[in-house]
């Protein structure tokens, strides 16, 4: 069964009324709090509740979803996507603030406040977006301080670098659903060879952190983002408040069930596997059904402002929280974890306002270009963005007609 899209005309970016796609902040939010408290609580002698690492795949499945969109929207604009406007565009997202923290985190270490070594070869290692693998094959860790989170930024780069080449393959060779199926087969394959590994080694560390055991995270949010389902791209549908809620909280408790299992050939193995498709109801959800009660406070002002912002305090906020326990040792964790989020959203907004906003500017005048060079153009925010009436590809014939509703978000 195919579905109608929001919208049924092209239009020129230039008269467009962008909408942001709803509550991807307030979930972005959510993840950057989960990992938050996981590494606070980790100064404490406190039970880890917080399961940091799943704030991370949030993030990965997010991240597989927009960008995926973002290209499909360029393709069935233009028929392709100019890899060239959309790597510089990743390149002035993701540089800037990493290497602004890089060189932070050096300059706090020669203060000598820290009483630590600053290790070079993990610094040039996080710098070459190689740090997944470093950490993977270094049982014993000698990253700086404020640098073992920057980990997973290596995944999503490798992700960027690689899926843009396998999307054009995707949409030249593959038609239709099979495009969706065809990657739900890689992220299986994924899923074999995690459980290949830990019979052969039972590599915890490897698994955890590299680009080959971990790609399923984003690939599942890209098989969302390319099928007939895709919540941003689909017209509006009716709700159903009480399956969609026992929905929710079937996914809620399946994702439960995997982070309390202490069995760790099951969370190395399968668990990741059952988090990820439990996400994507969730997400799906989430946008289509961003005004309800359910979702809408994901699309409050707070949450939308972190959100925006949680690139950076994902980069920072570890080494504050390293720095203000070290300066006050005998400080309750409660304090020096309040001090060190208050002083990472004041990194976060100064980075902002500087840094992100003439850049991200700068992103979306390359965005409109890239796109006049075919049939009709978008703009592109950092949570993506669809003009109300924009056509996101050719209209599929139903069998049934459905009226497409405008973007309300």
């Amino acid at each position: 069964m195919s579905f109608p899209n929001r919208g049924s005309q092209a239009m020129n970016s230039a008269a467009a009324d962008a909408r942001q796609i709803p509550s991807l902040n307030g979930i972005r939010a959510l993840s950057f709090g989960v990992v938050f408290l996981s590494h606070a609580l980790a100064l404490t002698s406190y039970p880890q509740i917080f399961p940091g690492m799943f704030g991370v795949t949030v993030f990965f499945v997010l991240s597989g979803f927009l960008i995926t969109t973002l290209m499909r929207q360029e393709y069935e604009s233009t028929r392709t996507v100019h890899l060239g406007s959309f790597y510089l565009r990743r390149c002035l997202r993701l540089f800037p603030p990493l290497y602004i923290w890089l060189i932070v985190v050096a300059l706090i270490h020669q203060t000598g406040i820290l009483k630590a070594h600053l290790n070079g070869k993990p610094m040039l290692a996080y710098a070459f977006y190689v740090g997944n693998y470093y950490l993977a094959f270094n049982p014993v860790d000698h990253s700086p301080l404020g640098t073992r989170p920057l980990w997973s930024l290596a995944v999503e780069e490798h992700f960027y670098l690689l899926f843009p080449l396998g999307f054009l393959a995707l949409k030249r060779f593959v038609r239709g659903s099979r495009q969706t199926l065809t990657l739900i087969a890689v992220c299986l394959t994924v899923l074999a060879w995690r459980t290949t590994i830990w019979v052969l080694w039972q590599d915890q560390t490897y698994i955890e952190h590299a680009t080959d055991t971990r790609m399923d995270a984003l690939l599942i949010g890209c098989a969302l983002a390319v099928s007939d389902f895709n919540p941003w791209l689909l017209a509006k549908t009716p709700a159903r408040a009480i399956p969609e809620l026992i929905l929710v909280v079937v996914c809620v408790a399946v994702i439960a069930g995997c982070l309390v299992c202490r069995a760790q050939w099951f969370r190395d193995t399968l668990g990741y596997t059952l988090e990820i498709w439990a996400l994507v109801p969730i997400f799906w959800l989430a946008i289509q059904r961003s005004d309800t009660g359910l979702f809408s406070w994901l699309n409050g002002p707070v949450m939308v402002y972190v959100g925006s912002v949680s690139y950076v305090l994902y980069l920072v906020h570890d080494g504050l929280l390293g720095v203000f326990y070290r300066l006050l040792p005998h400080a309750s964790w409660m304090l020096v974890s309040m001090m060190a989020l208050a002083a990472s959203f004041l990194f976060a907004d100064i980075m902002r306002r500087f840094v992100e906003k003439p850049l991200g500017d700068w992103r979306k005048r390359l965005h409109r270009t890239s796109l006049m060079k075919g049939t009709s153009s978008t703009s592109e925010p950092d949570v993506g963005v669809r003009p109300d009436n924009m056509s996101v590809g050719r209209r599929r014939e139903s069998t049934r007609s459905r009226s497409a509703r405008p973007s309300s978000c």
